[in-house]
């Protein structure tokens, strides 16, 4: 995955551990079965990629930089 600097002026800190991310999504998994899910400041994509595999889920991503949005499109 292509990545990019953190605009400190936007509050930006990356999750960057995907062993982290993954603990994340498996400790909401059981939660999220059949829910609406809002992603704010996805970043790079850490949490994104992998929401994107639970099919019980409709996930929405917004944030306010465009090179997040490019990078995770």
């Amino acid at each position: 995955m292509r990545s990019y600097t953190a605009n400190k002026a936007l509050g930006q800190h990356f999750l960057a551990d995907k062993n982290t991310a993954l603990k994340i999504v498996r400790s909401l998994n059981e939660k999220l079965v059949h829910h609406d899910v809002l992603e704010l400041g996805p970043g790079q994509g850490a949490l994104t990629e992998l929401l994107l595999e639970l099919d019980s889920i409709n996930l929405k991503v917004i944030d306010v930089d465009s090179r997040s949005i490019a990078l995770i499109s």
